[in-house]
């Protein structure tokens, strides 16, 4: 058995997102939420970020949750329908398999850390990851690699 359980991935990619000095972050139990400080956003979309999430409680209740603090905050949204950069996990019965990134520049989409538990290797989770993450991209407006 493999130490690394689903939260123990969430836990580590919670650690590689960046929190700049000066943001505020809301690290609840099934989401982390960052308002970035002024000098790191987008002026054109000065929106917070949800990093992870996962939750046994419906879409609507986390969505509307998350929106009201970001309302709070005087931000007008959080990406949740233009995203920007997103990870994939592929779990076999219950266990993180494989995992793997994405970023969105325009139509390309920049695939980055992928990784495959050796336990894994040779079982298809690389190219479910793989799959996964092209076909958000192709839904979220990336027309390469294809």
């Amino acid at each position: 058995m493999s130490s690394w359980t689903p939260q123990h991935v969430l836990d580590a990619a919670v650690a590689m997102e960046w929190c700049p000095d000066g943001a505020t972050e809301v690290l609840a139990d099934d989401y982390r939420l960052i308002r970035y400080p002024d000098w790191a956003l987008d002026p054109t979309f000065p929106a917070a970020q949800v990093t992870r999430s996962r939750s046994e409680r419906t879409a609507a209740e986390i969505i509307g949750e998350v929106a009201g603090r970001v309302r709070r905050w005087g931000r007008p949204g959080v990406d949740l329908a233009a995203w920007s950069s997103f990870r994939v996990l592929a779990s076999v019965r219950g266990e993180p398999a494989a995992v793997g990134g994405c970023t969105l520049r325009g139509e390309v989409a920049q695939l980055w850390g992928a990784v495959t538990l050796r336990e894994y290797r040779r079982r298809g989770a690389y190219r479910a990851v793989l799959a996964e993450r092209l076909r958000l991209a192709r839904v979220h407006g990336a027309s390469w690699p294809w």
